[in-house]
């Protein structure tokens, strides 16, 4: 279970994460692929209502280096 909080919607909310794969191998980085998507997701929603367009939303520099920072996290998680 995932809680995101934000400073323009300081509520609560809880997200459960449920990953399935069929792909069976090593080295083609598929756990890097889903530390940045997660990541993404994550603060793809709890940034301001502002910066979304048509269903997408739009990361600055700022969360862009925050995204590199929690996937690097995910993957020392992911491989020790």
């Amino acid at each position: 279970v995932v809680v995101i909080q934000s400073k323009t919607r300081p509520q609560l909310h809880s997200v459960t994460v449920v990953i399935n794969s069929e792909y069976d191998g090593s080295g083609l980085g598929s756990s890097a692929a889903l530390c940045v998507a997660l990541t993404a997701a994550l603060l793809a929603s709890s940034i301001s209502e502002k910066t979304r367009g048509n269903g997408w939303s739009s990361l600055d520099e700022t969360n862009l280096e925050l995204l590199n920072k929690w996937a690097l996290e995910g993957e020392k998680i992911i491989h020790g």
